[in-house]
């Protein structure tokens, strides 16, 4: 997801436009539907109670892109085969200049994520 002007995000998906993804979709969409657009609405498999659900979160001071391209690869393997292939791999990276802006004492944010940039 990014938001911007069209044309403007170019220097933050290039890196990962360089790890030559199967596919890759772009469309704009209304800001309230996001959550639809990446598959993590409540009606999503991820969302759904009758579906196993394994979180793990990694923070991240920047990718390592020799190593993502692995880790996906090695998750491309195993969702390959059912009754894995619903699986998802997200990424996520947010600004945290304004969260470490505000003193840790008066935050709910963990010290972990007001440290690092991405999540993965």
């Amino acid at each position: 997801m990014y938001q911007g002007p069209a044309g403007s995000e170019t220097p933050f998906t290039k890196p990962f436009a360089d790890l030559n993804p199967v596919s890759t979709t772009a469309q704009h969409v209304p800001y309230d539907q996001l959550s639809v657009a990446n598959g993590f609405d409540l009606n999503s498999n991820p969302c759904q109670h009758t579906y196993n659900s394994v979180l793990f979160g990694i923070s991240l001071m920047r990718y390592n892109v020799t190593a993502q391209r692995r880790a996906f690869e090695i998750f491309s393997e195993f969702t390959a085969h059912q009754p894995f292939s619903g699986s998802a791999f997200m990424l996520e990276g947010y600004g945290t200049k304004a969260v470490r802006a505000i003193d840790e004492k008066n935050s709910a944010v963990p010290r972990e994520e007001r440290e690092k940039n991405f999540i993965l």
